[in-house]
């Protein structure tokens, strides 16, 4: 702890602040009243508030989370410290753990560093222990000398490769495996059953310790203890009696990690566990395969990355297997609407003008859908908006799709707990790009900044990244107006 202390002063010294979660008020008060779910929901939201991260790794696992106490005690495997690992593997901010010589990791963290081997091992340096302040300070030079990197794992030309090669065969054979493939090692221990079962209902509750929604980042740490469990029993076990477990847990981490922000070719992002969930399904023998799952994740690639040709390949391939999953009747026909949809409308976009109908086609029938099914509020409203978003390419047509848009937006802000919703601040999004193309900028200003704030505050920071970068064009295109 005393070395902590100096780290946050000479911190200080190089004018950065250094974040400590034991200082942190809401963290203090639930340590008072020994509660450890809003003590791990408070480490993983500073993580997520903070621009970099600095670990140390002694011999200490650290306190492995209590979950619940009455009638009887569930612990999990997982720490604090390991919860804040995790957002180290998975981040792509400026991160440096070190791990002293002289303290070799105990049992509980070598187990936990097998796992994340595929993506944090490289970033950990192994120092002496009377050399870690000099690295600190390096750290801290380093931070100060240039802004904090906002590469992902996308921008690396490597992992990007690494996805592209076995493009043409992903929808039969996916190459990327989860976590690098430790969930189809044998182990050795039985599950903790209670872990399983309240990590992952916490997941699907929704909501965190003081009621309010369950953050993004906290959600994949709670799915992390159900797969720690998972991970260490037999192989026969963990793909017979708790495959269900299994399967639930790699599809709760995609869905989260999706909004996350962890794409690409990230051995712990959401195309990783849809392999891993096809691999798992293939196993028990299920024939449902996550098509338009995958199809989705092949769509955030080609989202993200900067070469047209490169973006082409990745939207046909989401195409691809979301029409292979209509074709074979499989899945929620709307929800398949959507993502052909979207990949028309991006390639549209990129040089093959012919599919803009078909875009606007797929997107007209999915509403028509939903709304003669009577689907939820939400659901209408996010196709409202899609629809609407193309139909805006029409200028005569672009007041109806406002109107459309603003409709979709009602119908989640009146639904229970809309405006919390993923799909919300993306639809948001769309309708605050609308209204900058329509000169509206200070309405275009105030639709994507609310939407901005309450993503922030649900960690879904795959939205607030391009909120961010459209609130700074909007600006400057009204301040040029």
């Amino acid at each position: 702890m005393q070395l902590r202390r100096d780290l946050k002063r000479r911190g200080k010294g190089f004018g950065i602040e250094v974040v400590l979660a034991e200082r942190d008020r809401a963290i203090r008060k639930a340590v008072t009243r020994n509660d450890h779910p809003a003590i791990l929901e408070g480490c993983v939201r500073l993580m997520a508030e903070s621009d970099a991260f600095f670990g140390m790794l002694f011999e200490r696992h650290g306190t492995g989370v209590l979950l619940q106490d009455q009638p009887t005690e569930v612990r999990a495997a997982v720490s604090f410290f390991e919860a804040e690992l995790l957002e180290a593997s998975i981040t792509s901010k400026p991160i440096c753990v070190v791990r002293s010589r002289e303290l070799p990791p105990s049992a509980p963290m070598q187990e936990f560093l097998r796992l994340v081997t595929h993506s944090l091992g490289h970033r950990i340096i192994e120092v002496d222990r009377r050399t870690l302040i000099d690295v600190f300070d390096d750290f801290c030079r380093a931070l100060v000398a240039r802004p904090a990197d906002s590469s992902t794992w996308l921008l690396d030309a490597v992992s990007i490769g690494r996805v592209r090669r076995s493009i043409s065969n992903e929808a039969l054979d996916p190459r990327l495996d989860f976590l690098g493939g430790v969930l189809r090692e044998e182990g050795s221990r039985d599950a903790n059953e209670a872990v399983l079962k309240q990590s992952l209902a916490k997941v699907e509750s929704a909501a965190a310790a003081d009621g309010a929604p369950l953050g993004q980042l906290a959600k994949l740490s709670y799915i992390w203890m159900a797969l720690r469990e998972l991970a260490r029993i037999p192989i026969a076990d963990r793909f017979g009696q708790f495959g269900g477990d299994l399967q639930r847990a790699l599809e709760l981490w995609n869905s989260s990690a999706a909004w996350y922000g962890i794409h690409g070719s990230h051995p712990m992002g959401c195309l990783a566990a849809l392999n891993e969930l096809t691999h798992v399904r293939t196993v028990v023998g299920r024939d449902d395969m996550p098509l338009g799952a995958r199809a989705s994740a092949y769509y955030s690639i080609g989202a993200k990355v900067r070469s047209i040709w490169t973006a082409r390949r990745f939207f046909r391939q989401s195409l691809a297997l979301s029409q292979t999953q209509l074709q074979n009747h499989a899945g929620e026909p709307s929800n398949l609407l959507q993502m052909t949809g979207s990949a028309q409308a991006r390639l549209a976009r990129l040089g093959e003008p012919w599919r803009y109908l078909r875009a606007l086609d797929d997107f007209r029938t999915s509403l028509d859908l939903r709304i003669r099914r009577g689907a939820s509020q939400e659901s209408v409203g996010e196709a409202k908006n899609a629809y609407a978003y193309v139909l805006f390419q029409l200028p005569w047509r672009r007041d109806e799709a406002l109107r459309l848009a603003a409709e979709g937006a009602q119908l989640f802000r009146s639904a229970p707990g809309g405006e919390a919703s993923g799909f919300y601040f993306r639809s948001e999004r769309k309708r605050a790009e609308m209204l900058g193309r329509a000169r509206r900028y200070d309405e275009a200003i105030s639709v994507a900044a609310t939407a901005r704030d309450l993503a922030a505050a649900a960690q879904a920071l795959d939205q607030v990244r391009p909120l961010n970068q459209l609130i700074a064009t909007l600006i400057s295109r009204r301040e040029r107006k």
